[in-house]
């Protein structure tokens, strides 16, 4: 068994992002079983699936909404 937590940490927050594991793997174009492969730790994704997954987590945590709750959770004022 191979367990990158980089690898499993983004796979399962871009899962979380896109709505479950099957929207995912629709959003990726790669199958569902192999997708829960790779959120398992068995393998690593291809390199071009993971920075794919990788967009999708840096897209979500760059929305406005997401920066603006961040700032007002630290006490940071705009």
């Amino acid at each position: 068994m191979v367990t990158d937590g980089v690898h499993v940490r983004t796979l399962a927050r871009a899962t979380l992002i896109a709505g479950g594991v099957d929207v995912l793997a629709l959003q990726l174009g790669v199958d569902p079983n192999a997708l829960s492969s790779w959120l398992r730790g068995e393998k690593p994704p291809p390199v071009d699936i993971f920075l794919r997954a990788v967009d999708i987590v840096v897209a979500d945590s760059t929305r406005p909404e997401r920066i603006i709750g961040s700032d007002r959770d630290s006490g940071l004022k705009s």
